[in-house]
């Protein structure tokens, strides 16, 4: 089975972010099971490759005019251009693939919708989030790329099956119109290996840790006066938080340390291309995200065995059981996240317990070979069906 994978921006130094990041584990654990894949992405930069092969997996780019060399008013006809050389390459390239996968609800699902309607070819579309932060939410409201919502009732009536990553999502696709039997409920996958925590007698000083982009999303802010709170709460409690990843908050956030007075106490690392063998390094995890579809991060964490709290928001909710396998706190909230902190930091069985219940639940839910297994089955009944049928097979994988 040939499957061609779309993501409007994937680099050829390596993935980055959780979007990028998800494809290739699930790209490489499908080739393990025998298909072929091929990525199709945008030639945003004249200094990226036309086409490379990135661990055995073709990446071809298509043209953009190289974003219209980032000039303001200019990069929307970079969008159009890619558009339109996409279609191209879909139309051309027909005889090379079977199904064509779509990672994010985007300008390129419509793209890709339509070429599969053009040409017959089963269409499957990943929504990457939910909440604020949703893809239907952002076509929507896209006022870069002339028409996005426009575009929504034409993926709405031809795509063949949309993929949600958690349970709100399933809900919002619904409201939208989708039809309940053409959405699938698959869920992020990670990779499982051997570097995992082994203790969890705390460091000195014990080890907090943030992954994610430096952006509203994430909520970091959150965080930070939640760790100021810590401070004013257990004035001796001896911590540092490692922040792992950029953005576009990068000095606002390091701003607001020295407001806070926890400037000496917060690490910004920068992007790191080796999450889990940072994971394991650390005593707890924290991801205080205003809105998630399936945290890469999150999974991460649990899958190296680290004691975890998360905000209790969709994607989150699916993978953590408060108290049993993480903590959940409610979002916008310093206080119960500070509160959440003190009880993990005090506490050696306490978080004992959540690591080892949080690696047990990813090692047999969410492994990335048994996603990609569930992917598998999803494009051979989308291969068999008629395809005025416009149904694919629902796919409840998440307990």
């Amino acid at each position: 089975m040939r499957v061609l994978m779309i993501l409007t921006r994937f680099r050829s130094s390596g993935p980055v972010g959780g979007t990028g990041r998800q494809l290739y584990k699930l790209a490489r654990a499908l080739t393990d099971q025998g298909l072929d894949i091929e990525i199709v992405t945008g030639w945003w930069s004249r200094k990226e490759p036309r086409t490379k092969t990135f661990d055995g997996i073709p990446v071809h780019r298509v043209f953009t005019f190289w974003n219209m060399g980032g000039i303001k008013g200019l990069r929307k006809f970079g969008t159009y251009t890619y558009m339109l050389a996409l279609l191209a390459y879909l139309v051309r390239h027909r005889r090379r693939y079977d199904v064509i996968h779509v990672h994010s609800m985007s300008a390129s699902a419509f793209v890709g919708t339509l070429a599969g309607k053009l040409l017959n070819k089963p269409t499957l579309i990943k929504v990457m989030a939910s909440g604020e932060w949703s893809d239907l939410k952002l076509m929507r409201d896209n006022v870069f790329v002339w028409g996005t919502r426009y575009m929504l009732p034409f993926i709405l009536r031809y795509c063949d099956c949309i993929v949600a990553l958690n349970r709100e999502t399933v809900k919002e696709l619904q409201e939208a119109g989708f039809a309940p039997e053409r959405i699938g409920l698959v869920p992020n996958g990670v990779v499982m290996s051997d570097a995992q925590k082994r203790t969890y007698r705390l460091h000195t000083p014990a080890c907090l840790v943030f992954v994610g982009r430096l952006q509203r999303q994430k909520g970091l802010d959150v965080l930070l006066q939640a760790l100021a709170r810590l401070k004013a709460i257990r004035p001796t409690s001896d911590w540092k938080l490692r922040v792992f990843g950029d953005g576009p908050r990068h000095t606002e956030y390091e701003n607001l340390t020295d407001d806070l007075g926890i400037a000496e106490q917060v690490q910004f690392e920068g992007q790191i291309s080796n999450v889990p063998a940072q994971l394991v390094t650390a005593d707890i995890f924290v991801l205080p995200s205003r809105a998630e579809g399936m945290s890469n991060a999150l999974l991460e964490a649990m899958a190296a065995g680290l004691p975890c709290i998360a905000t209790r928001i969709s994607g989150n909710t699916d993978l953590i059981e408060d108290g049993v396998n993480g903590l959940l706190v409610p979002p916008e909230n310093p206080e119960a996240l500070a509160r959440a902190m003190v009880s993990l930091l005090e506490s050696q069985p306490l978080r004992e317990k959540l690591a080892h219940s949080a690696r047990s639940v990813v090692r047999h839910r969410y492994a990335i070979s048994s996603v990609a297994g569930r992917y598998v089955d999803l494009y051979e009944n989308l291969l068999v069906l008629p395809k005025d049928t416009k149904i694919a097979p629902r796919r409840e994988v998440i307990d």
